[in-house]
Formats: C-alpha cells, structure tokens, sequence
C-alpha cells in the first residue's frame, strides 16, 4: 500500500457520510472481499444498517465505526 492509497473517509465518501452503503461498496471502504464482509455479517461483528430486499445495506457511519475498531 502507498501512501496514495490512504484516503480519509471525507475523501471518498465526501457528502455521502449519511448515506447507506450496499455491501459491495461496504466491503470496498473495509478494505475486504465481499466474502468476508458476508462472514462478518453472518459471525455479527458487522450488523447492516437496514435490508432491502436481499440486499444489505450499511451505514457510513458505522463502517467508518468498524474501521476504526479494526485498526485498534
């Protein structure tokens, strides 16, 4: 990883920091293959802001929460 690669949340997600993230964009922000995110799902250490459908969608200001727990 370069430091190129390092944004802060503001930078990607920008205005957006309200907005509900599907699990594709979820798992991009994290960092982690869909996959995983699946399994922390299913495990409960990720919990979906809302479902809709069969799609799972996540808060920006929980997966910026996760984020930062992750890194502890």
């Amino acid at each position: 990883m370069t430091s190129e690669d390092n944004f802060s949340h503001d930078q990607v997600f920008g205005i957006t920091q309200q907005a509900s993230l599907s699990a594709e964009e979820a798992a991009e922000y994290l960092g982690i293959s869909a996959l995983t995110l699946r399994e922390y799902v299913r495990s409960g250490r990720l919990i979906p802001s809302r479902v809709v459908g069969h799609k799972k969608m996540f808060s920006a200001q929980s997966l910026r929460a996760f984020k930062r727990i992750r890194k502890a």
